[in-house]
């Protein structure tokens, strides 16, 4: 190796075989080839492995909420390859659990409270049925009374047509109490009529009348 003054160092020798580094230059390319395609499949393997995990997790937390939601099932979410999957787990089953005893609270709620509608329809309808019985001859009697065949005064008979009436309105309220287990039934009709007004307002002067009187 001589220095000169203006060309920087010069080798100076005999000649050297260059094929020795070229085989080295292309074992060396072809091994770290081989370790970096083999760093790439095991990663590619990782990869799959961590994405066939995640697809299964992602497949029983879809079932498993699905039964949850639909069929009312506990479920439970036993996940053990981590920590943080594992709490998660145990969080969606408690959660799960508690889901399922609402329901079923509800549904023991809902049975009692049909019982209860139930037991409230036939109570009514066997009281109105008591009523209707003694208030048929009361309203037969009152119109037997108002009638000008009866031979009563006329502020007599006026007061018998006001007890007639007013047993027909009572009637009528108990048919409306009777028509309630129907609307509970879906099975209640409507019926569409033409209505007096002057002829309602003076009936309800009428019935209301005595009572005005009685407290001046």
């Amino acid at each position: 190796l001589i220095h000169t003054a203006s060309s920087g160092p010069l080798w100076v020798g005999r000649t050297v075989d260059s094929s020795p580094l070229i085989d080295f230059r292309s074992q060396l390319i072809m091994r770290v080839s081989g370790i970096v395609l083999a760093l790439m499949i095991i990663a590619w393997a990782v990869a799959r492995w961590f994405a066939l995990r995640a697809d299964e997790v992602g497949y029983e937390l879809t079932d498993g909420i699905t039964r949850l939601l639909e069929d009312d099932e506990k479920v439970v979410f036993t996940w053990k390859w981590s920590n943080e999957l594992k709490l998660l787990g145990e969080k969606l089953t408690s959660l799960a659990k508690k889901h399922v005893n609402n329901i079923q609270q509800l549904l023991n709620h809902t049975r009692e409270l049909e019982e209860s509608n139930r037991y409230k329809s036939e109570f009514l309808a066997n009281v109105s049925h008591e009523l209707k019985t003694p208030l048929n001859s009361i309203v037969l009697l009152s119109k037997m009374l108002a009638d000008e065949k009866s031979g009563l005064s006329g502020e007599t008979a006026k007061q018998a047509r006001v007890i007639h009436q007013a047993g027909r309105d009572l009637q009528s309220l108990i048919d409306d109490i009777l028509d309630l287990s129907k609307i509970e039934a879906r099975s209640a009709s409507l019926n569409l009529e033409n209505v007096d007004l002057p002829r309602l307002l003076d009936d309800l002067v009428s019935l209301m009348l005595p009572q005005f009187e009685a407290r001046n």
